[in-house]
């Protein structure tokens, strides 16, 4: 895989290009809950983006696996508060469910960030 990160100076510039590939490629062969720790570092400058080899829209694929890493957090959440809620019947499953979801999607969004330490 090849990448630029690009170069500036008096005479001349080169733009950044394939930097969402290589994001990409890297949070792919990351761990699912760890990979929300790139999501606070990522430049918001969407020049450096923008040029890539177009093979996928790889911004979109980070998009989606950054959702994915929330969605199974929420899951597991929802399954021990669901199990937990169902001690005092149905509603309190449904309701241990639900808070549990909530639950679970803070807790796994704050490892995931904090995961370095």
């Amino acid at each position: 895989m090849y990448y630029s990160a690009g170069y500036k100076d008096e005479y001349e510039q080169q733009n950044p290009y394939n930097l969402s590939k290589l994001l990409y490629l890297i949070i792919q062969h990351t761990p699912k809950k760890k990979r929300l720790v790139y999501a606070q570092n990522i430049s918001r400058d969407a020049e450096v983006w923008k040029d890539n080899d177009d093979l996928k829209n790889y911004g979109e694929e980070i998009r989606k696996s950054f959702i994915d890493t929330v969605v199974d957090c929420a899951s597991e959440g929802a399954d021990i508060g669901g199990e937990l809620g169902s001690i005092f019947g149905k509603a309190g499953e449904a309701v241990g469910k639900a808070a549990g979801a909530v639950v679970g999607t803070v807790v796994g969004v704050v490892k995931a960030i904090f995961s370095w330490l």
